[in-house]
């Protein structure tokens, strides 16, 4: 973990991808530390998790009804988390 730099490499990947995430209309607030983050949404969030797991394969943690919880890996590919914030794009705007 030391050696491959994780906890830097979370942070600084979280920092970047809570920017893309805030910028989804549909995204009320976005919160959280390094890779840990959370996402809520201004309508339910039972579809989207739904949606995304089913046409995506993007499985979500959730946390309240309008609150969906990320925590993957600390060696989670940039690519993913491109391939995550266009399916969560498509999803809240279409």
């Amino acid at each position: 973990m030391e050696e491959e730099q994780l906890i830097s490499r979370a942070g600084h990947l979280g920092t970047q991808w809570m920017k893309a995430l805030s910028e989804i209309p549909g995204i009320a607030e976005v919160r959280g530390q390094g890779l840990m983050i959370g996402l809520e949404l201004e309508k339910p969030v039972g579809p989207v998790r739904e949606a995304l797991l089913r046409q995506y394969f993007f499985f979500t943690g959730i946390a309240g009804g309008h609150t969906i919880r990320l925590l993957p890996a600390l060696n989670v590919a940039e690519s993913d988390m491109h391939r995550f914030v266009e399916a969560l794009r498509s999803l809240l705007v279409g």
